[in-house]
C-alpha cells in the first residue's frame, strides 16, 4: 500500500488544488473516509484509492494512539493507495510513507515523510510540520559563532561549521530543549517561566528570555509554577538554520540542506 500525506489540509480543499489533482491518481474504484465514520478494515481493503480525511480528530486520546498503532498494521498489509489528510505531523512520523505539506492552498514541500521532517524547506514548512512549532529566533553569524538574539552564543561546529558571516533566521525544536543539562557541549541561557502546560505524557513549559518566548517540551508530567526563575539549555548539534529568504541552510545531523524534489515557493 502507498501512503500520502497531506499535512494541513483537508480532503475536500485537497481536491479544489490544481497542482495536487495530478498526483491523485484517476480511477472509479474510491472511498473517502469522513471523520464521524467507523474505520474498518474491511473497508480499507475495498479501493484502490481510499481518502482519508482527518480520520482520527474526534477521538479521545487514548483511542487516537490505539488506532493510530491499527492503521499503521493494516497499510502495510494494503495495495491501494491511501492519502491521508491531517493536520497533525505526529500521524505523518508515525505512519511513514511520503509527506506533502500544504499551507493556504500553496505545495510547499514534498518528500518522504522522514526526509521532510528533517529537511523542512522553509521557515513555514518548519513550523506545519512540528508540533509545537519550531522555537525561532533572528540571529547572526559573526566572529566563528552563531549568535542567537542578543545574548545567546553557540560555537560554528558540525553542520553549523559551513555557514558565512551574515545575518540567518535559527531554529530548535521544543523537544531539543531541556530544563536540564544532558551533554558536556549544552549550552545555557536564563529565563522565567510564564506558563506550564500538561498534554498526554508531556509538559510544555513555555519561557521567556530577553523579549523571545521559548517552548520547552519535558517527558513526563511535572507541576512547575509559573514566574520562577529557570535555565534553559540546547545543544548547537540540534540547531537548524535558515537563510533571509527564509529557506533552509543547515539541518541537525545532515550537513548541507538537501530540498525535497518538489517545492512551490
Amino acid at each position: 500500500m502507498r501512503l500520502v500525506h497531506f499535512i494541513c489540509v483537508s480532503i475536500a480543499a485537497l481536491l479544489l488544488i490544481p497542482s495536487v489533482q495530478g498526483a491523485i491518481p484517476a480511477t472509479e474504484n474510491f472511498i473517502v473516509v469522513a471523520p464521524d465514520e467507523m474505520l474498518a478494515a474491511e473497508v480499507l481493503k475495498e479501493a484502490e484509492l481510499l481518502l482519508l480525511d482527518e480520520p482520527l480528530v474526534n477521538l479521545d486520546y487514548k483511542l487516537r494512539e490505539q488506532l493510530r498503532e491499527e492503521l499503521k498494521t493494516i497499510f502495510a498489509q494494503g495495495k491501494s493507495i491511501v492519502v491521508y489528510a491531517t493536520t497533525e505531523p505526529v500521524e505523518a512520523l508515525m505512519l511513514g510513507g511520503n509527506t506533502v505539506v500544504i499551507d493556504e492552498g500553496r505545495l510547499l514541500q514534498s518528500g518522504p515523510t522522514i526526509e521532510v521532517y528533517h529537511n523542512p524547506a522553509s521557515v513555514r514548512v518548519s513550523q506545519v510540520f512540528s508540533d509545537p512549532p519550531m522555537n525561532m529566533i533572528d540571529g547572526l553569524v559573526a566572529d566563528g559563532q552563531a549568535h542567537l538574539g542578543q545574548s545567546i552564543s553557540v560555537p560554528l561546529r558540525g553542520h553549523l561549521a559551513q555557514l558565512a558571516p551574515g545575518r540567518y533566521r535559527f531554529a530548535v525544536r521544543a523537544s531539543h530543549l531541556t530544563l536540564a543539562s544532558k551533554s558536556a557541549d549544552d549550552m545555557a541561557f536564563e529565563g522565567t517561566i510564564e506558563l506550564s502546560e500538561i498534554s498526554g505524557s508531556e509538559t510544555f513549559i513555555h519561557v521567556s528570555h530577553s523579549g523571545t518566548s521559548w517552548v520547552v517540551q519535558e517527558e513526563g508530567v511535572y507541576s512547575i509554577g509559573i514566574n520562577k526563575h529557570t535555565r534553559v539549555f540546547i545543544n548547537p548539534r540540534n540547531i537548524f538554520a535558515f537563510n533571509e529568504a527564509g529557506n533552509l541552510v543547515a539541518a541537525p545531523n545532515h550537513g548541507p540542506a538537501r530540498l525535497a524534489a518538489q517545492q512551490r515557493r
